[in-house]
C-alpha cells in the first residue's frame, strides 16, 4: 500500500489564505477562465487515467475494468457536462412576473460563494471527489480537496497532478486523518460538500453556519448482508 505523506497543520491555514486570496484575486470572475481550469482537469484525468486505475487497484483492490466504469469514466463525462454547461447556467436570469417588483424589471444575476471544502469518502476516493470539484470551479468558486486517508495511493496521486494541472491560487489539496481535518474544520467556508452519515461540524463563528452539501451513504467500510434462518450470537 502506498505511503500517504500527510499535510502539515502549520500549513493549513496558510492554504486556506491561499485560497481566499485566489477567490479575491478575481481569476474565476470569467466564464473562458472557468472553462480552462475545467478542460484541465479533464486532462488531468485523461492523461493519467492508467495511473488512476493502478491506484484503486492498490487501495481498494478494484479491478481495472471497473475502474474505468465506476469512477474514471463518469468523472470525465461529468467534467464534460458541466464545460458544456457553464455558460448556460452562468447567464443572468429573469424571475417569474410578479406585479409588485414588475416594473422594476429584476435580474438574478449567479455569483459564487468563495472558499468551498470537498471532503470525500474511502469508497469511490475519484468520482466523489472529482465530479464536485468540477461543479465548485463552474460556478466560480476556489477549491480544498480534502481525500481520504484510506485510499493512500489515489490521495497522494490527487496531490501530485492537481499541482501540475490546476491553478494553485485555485485548487488545493490537504491530506491527513482527524488531526488534520478537525484543523480543517475550524477554518471559515463558504460552501462545505461531505459525503458521509453524519457531519460534525461547528462554526467557528457562533450563529454563522455554512451551507453544507451532505451526500447521505448507507453502509460502512465493512458492510455485508447475511442470510439464513438462524443467527450466530458470537458475531460482533
Amino acid at each position: 500500500m502506498a505511503k500517504l505523506e500527510y499535510t502539515p497543520l502549520n500549513e493549513i491555514e496558510n492554504t486556506h489564505k491561499a485560497l481566499r486570496d485566489g477567490f479575491n484575486s478575481g481569476k474565476l470572475k470569467t466564464i473562458a477562465y472557468r472553462k480552462y481550469q475545467l478542460l484541465q482537469l479533464a486532462y488531468m484525468m485523461k492523461d493519467n487515467a492508467k495511473r488512476f486505475e493502478e491506484a484503486l487497484t492498490s487501495d481498494l483492490g478494484r479491478p481495472p475494468l471497473e475502474s474505468n466504469f465506476l469512477e474514471i469514466g463518469p468523472s470525465i463525462s461529468e467534467i464534460k457536462r458541466v464545460y458544456e454547461c457553464v455558460d448556460k447556467w452562468a447567464k443572468p436570469e429573469r424571475p417569474p412576473f410578479s406585479i409588485t417588483f414588475g416594473a422594476m424589471r429584476p435580474v438574478v444575476r449567479k455569483e459564487p460563494k468563495g472558499v468551498v471544502l470537498i471532503i470525500s469518502p474511502f469508497n469511490y476516493p475519484v468520482w466523489l471527489m472529482i465530479g464536485p470539484v468540477a461543479g465548485a470551479l463552474a460556478a466560480g468558486n476556489t477549491v480544498l480537496m480534502k481525500p481520504s486517508e484510506n485510499t493512500p495511493a489515489v490521495s497522494s496521486l490527487l496531490a501530485e497532478l492537481v499541482s501540475k494541472y490546476l491553478d494553485n491560487d485555485l485548487v488545493r489539496v490537504v491530506n491527513g486523518a482527524i488531526p488534520e481535518t478537525t484543523k480543517l474544520l475550524e477554518l471559515p467556508w463558504d460552501h462545505i460538500l461531505y459525503t458521509g452519515l453524519r457531519f460534525p461540524y461547528k462554526s467557528h463563528t457562533p450563529g454563522l453556519q455554512p451551507p453544507i452539501f451532505l451526500r447521505k451513504r448507507q453502509g460502512g467500510e465493512n458492510c455485508c448482508y447475511c442470510c439464513g434462518q438462524e443467527s450466530d450470537s458470537s458475531l460482533p
